[in-house]
């Protein structure tokens, strides 16, 4: 380190420039007088500032490039001048005066041993260690981008050194059968597009025929939802996408416990629950509780009594907090209003006397030749299995008509008929009056008045029988103004009276044509049944509708056996609900019949 210190010092003096790479080879000089010596060896520079004799100069450095620092290890004295301006003692402090004159004395060479100087050379080939950015042990640092030849080096320190890319075309394949590989000056490697057309794999299971396109391998995907493995143990049902992927869905670990933390392991597939921090957020569904969790559980503390709660239910009226639990009563105010129970099984679901209760089953698939069933997962969940009857299996048509109902092997229910049955009522409605319905409002096309009407106005195509039906609008929609106004529009039309005080089963069916809002927020037809004139309605369905039977005429069915023995009245009632989207045709009905099986 001392000899990197002076080497620069010396050079400024002596006017010396240091070559970068190469040789450099100190001479031998000798003092023969008194005074100051400077040696202008290659090995560093000594200047002997004493009053006493001479003091030779340092032999020769070895070979090689500049040193940074210099290290006359032997030679050299160990100071820049003697410790004194005359010779007082006969041995100087680093090189031995004898007398008072200085004898002539010879430094012997000496070679630098730190292969880091820089003022130096060196043998090593000009080593640039932790000169350069990119040092590499095996190569010498280059002034070009690669390192060709040792022995290299970088003056200014600031060129990467890097290792080449490749020898051999062969340090450049890249396992893939789409591309031609090759190694360019030895340095660097270099892939184009190859093989087009030719076999190739893509590594996907979810692809055929896979093949060579602009270096790319590409393949035709699956049929989407075809069987496949992702290759993950955390995901089930994995199947193939549209576009040639295999995904799967998460394995489900839910605990049901808001308490722990629940994941996959990723290596066995196993589920993991590891407990939440205490005091961590959790819900019991409990208005009347506060919660926390503790110990990986959700402990709850009770709220004070008479703390207004919800208890979940819209078909009760909730009086308060007792004891932990929401009290409540039955609200007869809310009884036919529509409700959740959280099962996706049940289907119209309405208050009853504080419950929330619903038609079963929402799976069924309207086939008699079918078991159905339902398994609920939740509030909008469900699980369907429709499994057929064997062959021969009794099943019932829903005609009270017929007789000997059985399941063929095609999965339908056939039956033969009674001979039984007796017409109750038969409508086709002919042209020039309402018959024997009763209807409020009537319709006034002249005014643009939407009501009943037994007309062929406005005209539909295929009627089943020609050529009035009756029919719910203006003459032209159902879109009424007063004093330019939108209002909204709806009405009724009754039969008359249905005597089946006889009849031990009845069923009616009717042909239905709309043209009007297919949602259940407006444009509502119903067909209602009463046994007092309509001073109270004994059942009702509402008619549904969808874009398949939209502007198409249909057949509607109803199973009226619950009225046999008795004398009923039977209506259409058409409600638009509100002003929006009525500019349809409007409601039709046709063939109109009501049949009933006699007692015996």
């Amino acid at each position: 380190m001392k000899s990197w210190m002076r080497t620069p010092l010396v050079a400024a003096v002596a006017g010396i420039a240091l070559a970068a790479c190469g040789t450099t080879t100190g001479s031998t000089g000798t003092n023969t007088g008194g005074g100051a010596v400077t040696d202008t060896s290659g090995g560093g520079a000594v200047t002997d500032t004493s009053g006493g004799g001479s003091d030779g100069t340092g032999g020769s450095d070895g070979t090689g490039g500049s040193d940074t620092t210099a290290a006359d290890t032997q030679d050299n004295d160990t100071t820049a001048a003697d410790t004194t301006a005359a010779d007082t003692t006969t041995t100087d402090t680093t090189e031995a005066d004898t007398t008072a004159t200085d004898t002539t004395s010879t430094d012997t060479a000496s070679t630098d041993t730190d292969s880091d100087d820089s003022s130096d050379g060196t043998s090593s080939g000009g080593s640039c260690k932790d000169r350069c950015d990119d040092y590499d042990s095996s190569l010498s640092c280059q002034c070009d981008s690669y390192c060709e030849s040792a022995g290299d080096c970088c003056p200014d320190y600031a060129t990467l050194c890097k290792k080449p890319e490749c020898a051999t075309d062969a340090d450049c394949d890249d396992k893939d059968v789409c591309t031609k590989d090759s190694c360019v000056d030895q340095t660097t490697c270099k892939y184009e597009d190859a093989n087009e057309g030719g076999k190739c794999d893509d590594g996907k299971e979810c692809t055929t025929d896979d093949k060579c396109t602009k270096g790319e391998c590409d393949g035709t995907a699956k049929e989407a939802g075809s069987a496949c493995d992702d290759g993950s143990v955390c995901t089930t049902g994995d199947k193939c996408s549209s576009l040639g992927n295999c995904f799967g869905s998460s394995k489900d670990c839910d605990d049901d416990n808001d308490c722990t933390i629940d994941s996959c392991d990723s290596k066995t597939g196993d589920c993991e629950h590891s407990d939440k921090s205490d005091g961590g957020y959790c819900d019991d569904d409990n208005s009347c509780t506060t919660e926390e969790c503790k110990g990986g559980k959700c402990e709850a503390t009770n709220k004070a009594d008479g703390t207004s709660c919800s208890d979940g239910n819209s078909c009760t009226k909730d009086t308060g907090c007792k004891a932990g639990v929401c009290e409540s009563e039955a609200d007869a105010t809310k009884d036919g209003n529509s409700c959740t129970d959280d099962d996706a099984c049940t289907t119209d679901t309405k208050c009853a006397a504080g419950k929330c209760e619903g038609q079963a089953n929402a799976c069924d698939d309207d086939n008699p030749c079918t078991l159905d069933s339902c398994t609920s997962k939740g509030s909008f969940s469900k699980e369907c299995k429709n499994d057929p009857i064997a062959a021969g299996g009794k099943c019932d048509d829903g005609d009270p008509c017929t007789e000997n109902d059985a399941c063929t092997a095609d999965g339908k229910c056939a039956a033969s008929d009674s001979g039984k049955c007796k017409e109750a009522l038969s409508d086709t409605f002919p042209c020039g009056s309402n018959g024997t319905w009763t209807v409020d409002p009537a319709a006034d096309d002249a005014k643009g008045v939407s009501g009943w009407a037994v007309d062929e106005s406005p005209a539909v195509d295929n009627i089943p029988s020609p050529k009035c039906t009756m029919n719910f609008n203006n003459g032209k929609d159902f879109d009424d103004k007063v004093d330019g106004k939108a209002v909204k529009t709806g009405g009724s039309a009754t039969s008359a009276e249905i005597d089946m005080s006889a009849a031990s089963g009845a069923k009616g069916s009717f042909m239905l044509y709309y043209d009007t809002e297919t949602t259940t927020l407006g444009d509502l037809l119903f067909v209602e049944v009463s046994e007092d004139d309509f001073k109270t309605v004994a059942q009702s369905w509402q008619i549904p509708k969808s874009s398949s039977t939209l502007a198409k005429w249909h057949e509607q069915k109803a199973d009226l056996s619950a009225f046999a023995g008795k004398k009923i009245k039977v209506r259409f009632r058409f409600d638009s609900k509100d002003t929006i989207s009525n500019s349809g045709k409007g409601i039709f009905i046709d063939d109109v019949k009501i049949v009933i099986v006699p007692k015996t």
